[in-house]
């Protein structure tokens, strides 16, 4: 052979060994990805999974969370309803007494102190109605005027009896005229 041949024939040798060895390198990279990719698959069914179950868990919170707004609902609004009964009979009879001319000023202050502690009572009921109405969905808005000094000597008139218990002096006072 001549040394041609023979520089080819060695050439040729050394690239189907390269040949070989990339591959086996694409073989082996080709393995390791396809690993990698069942790896991944495996991972996505078990995400899959997870998130399906943290899901249904949350469903089920909800559907507890909004049974017990409901049930929390219905129990405001039956007991607002089993309070206003005896506030009503209260403020009935405290209605009665304030017609009644015997009675000393001092008295009169006490039955007066009674209504408006009962009207404020029942007003209190209302909101919680109120409350229960809106989270049904069913509450229906209006716009009431209202004296804010009234408003105001009122509160001054139900805390005054807890001030004068604690010894606190509550006055109530006005800088500017309020409309």
């Amino acid at each position: 052979m001549s040394e041609e041949v023979l520089r080819l024939t060695r050439r040729l040798e050394r690239e189907r060994a390269a040949r070989q060895e990339a591959e086996h390198l694409l073989e082996a990279k080709s393995l390791e990805l396809f690993q990698a990719n069942q790896a991944l698959k495996g991972l996505t069914t078990d995400l899959e999974r997870q998130v399906a179950e943290r899901t249904a868990e949350l469903t089920e919170a909800l559907a507890r969370a909004e049974a017990s707004t409901r049930a929390k609902s219905e129990f405001l609004a039956m007991m607002s309803h089993e309070i206003r009964t005896p506030m009503t009979a209260i403020l009935g009879y405290a209605d009665l007494l304030s017609e009644e001319d015997y009675f000393t000023k001092e008295h009169s202050g006490a039955i007066r102190t009674i209504q408006r502690n009962s009207h404020h009572l029942i007003e209190l009921i209302n909101d919680i109605l109120d409350l229960s109405k809106i989270e049904a969905g069913r509450l229906d808005i209006e716009t009431i005027a209202c004296s804010v000094p009234e408003l105001m000597e009122d509160l001054r008139l139900l805390m005054s009896i807890r001030a004068e218990a604690k010894g606190i002096d509550l006055e109530l006072g006005f800088d500017t005229s309020i409309p």
